[in-house]
């Protein structure tokens, strides 16, 4: 399973060091995911050691780039969101977190979904609207309706 690594210093007081596939985030101590499908995290402890998403700067693409940036400062956001691309029944993700932690060339990573993309603008959106997570869930499920569809 390809994993990866990113060392990130915040505020040059705390070095937090990440090596995590995407499954893994379904693994994590401190969160609970939901049985609903898809899934999403219903519970992240403010303690809970979140890895990064992959770096945004190695994509060309201003959009994509931008909703990596999106992933890296909503982290705790987009895992309490599902994913409506059918990443859960392909690649076993949680979370629409998951697919913005998977590596280049895994069976669903966001760089390469529509869907993705666009619920994390959504959700960019929405946030910076005062939304909670629970409107945003409910915002996603209207637009991408219960049924998971897979675009890359």
């Amino acid at each position: 399973m390809p994993r990866h690594s990113v060392v990130l210093a915040v505020f040059g007081l705390t070095v937090l060091t990440a090596s995590v596939s995407a499954r893994g985030l379904n693994e994590l101590e401190g969160v609970t995911y939901s049985n609903e499908t898809p899934p999403y995290a219903v519970v992240v402890a403010p303690d809970a050691q979140i890895p990064l998403p992959l770096n945004s700067d190695q994509f060309k693409d201003p959009e994509i780039r931008e909703m990596y940036k999106v992933a890296f400062l909503l982290r705790r956001v987009l895992l309490q969101l599902p994913c409506h691309c059918a990443c859960h029944e392909r690649a076993g993700h949680k979370s629409l977190y998951a697919c913005y932690v998977a590596n280049i060339g895994d069976e669903c990573y966001s760089a390469e979904c529509e869907v993705c993309l666009d619920e994390a603008k959504m959700a960019d959106t929405m946030t910076k609207e005062g939304a909670s997570v629970e409107d945003i869930r409910g915002a996603l499920a209207a637009r991408f309706g219960d049924e998971p569809s897979h675009t890359h």
